[in-house]
């Protein structure tokens, strides 16, 4: 410390010390938990496995809400309804500004068999057209849309 101080007064010969440097050098005067080496190690592995615990704790708070929460929408009996089919549409047809047909008259049923729909087609086609009519998102120019029976 002795030297540092030295070397410090060397450099500066009287004149005011920056702000700077003197914050650089004022680790020498730290009276704080960490002085060595060893102690700054002991420090980091503490620190290290307080942070590893603590992130378990909430992995396994977030856990425990998501599996209560997934209980609460079990699936539903859709099987045992009188109709099979989870959805049907019939004639969708979507027109925009009178002129453009995006989609000109689909039908499709999907059923409560944990069923998969996909729709391919070109840029243009309607797909998307189609899934906003489906989730309501879009007003259906005609055709009949039905959920659950």
């Amino acid at each position: 410390m002795a030297t540092a101080n030295k070397n410090r007064e060397k450099i500066y010969q009287g004149k005011e010390i920056p702000a700077h440097v003197d914050m650089y050098h004022s680790w020498e005067k730290c009276d704080g938990f960490v002085k060595d080496v060893r102690t700054a190690m002991i420090a980091m592995a503490i620190s290290s496995l307080v942070s590893i615990v603590l992130i378990i704790l909430v992995e396994q708070a977030k856990l425990l809400f998501y599996q209560t929460s997934e209980q609460k929408y079990k699936e539903t009996d859709i099987i045992g309804k009188s109709s099979s089919k989870v959805l049907r549409t019939k004639e969708l047809t979507k027109t925009y500004g009178g002129k453009v047909k995006a989609v000109k008259g689909i039908s499709f049923d999907i059923g409560a068999d944990k069923e998969v729909l996909g729709l391919l087609g070109a840029n243009g086609a309607g797909k998307s057209s189609t899934f906003n009519m489906v989730t309501m998102q879009v007003k259906r120019t005609s055709g009949d849309i039905t959920i659950f029976g």
